[in-house]
């Protein structure tokens, strides 16, 4: 499978919220990685540091989950308006 990269070399543009949002809720990678799973989603601690480095790419079911998780809507995930 070929993996899409950004512009600016990411495979994902949601790394940059989910690492905003797990730092200001003082959760570690692993703490992230628990709450995840709880909700549906099979991440560990790695899937969530790469992810948050853009090294990980997310699915379109994956981000509609993070979204719920993190109370926020997909476009605010995805930081459309910066895009």
């Amino acid at each position: 499978m070929h993996k899409m990269k950004s512009e600016s070399g990411l495979s994902n543009v949601a790394g940059k919220s989910i690492k905003e949002y797990r730092l200001s809720n003082n959760m570690s990678l692993r703490d992230m990685a628990e709450l995840l799973q709880k909700m549906g989603l099979d991440w560990d601690k790695n899937a969530v540091n790469r992810a948050e480095q853009g090294r990980r790419t997310i699915i379109d079911v994956e981000v509609v989950k993070l979204a719920e998780v993190m109370g926020m809507s997909c476009d605010e995930l995805l930081d459309v308006r910066n895009m």
